[in-house]
């Protein structure tokens, strides 16, 4: 029986301004790697909203 406990690492990210521009693009690119995303932005909820399902969708990534 093995004894060693091998430890799960999850990967999460913040990424603020993430409704459009140099924000979403970088949230892109950390569902492609499989991070767990936070998404925030001032404005333009509807978009961010939709970006989290996109994302959420492809990548099957958590989107919060």
């Amino acid at each position: 029986m093995l004894e060693e406990k091998i430890p799960v690492v999850s990967k999460y990210a913040l990424v603020t301004g993430a409704s459009r521009g140099i924000g979403s693009e970088i949230a892109k690119d950390l569902a492609k790697e499989g991070f767990h995303l936070y998404l925030t932005c001032r404005h333009n909820g509807g978009q961010l909203s939709a970006l989290a399902q996109s994302l959420t969708k492809q990548y099957g990534v958590s989107c919060f």
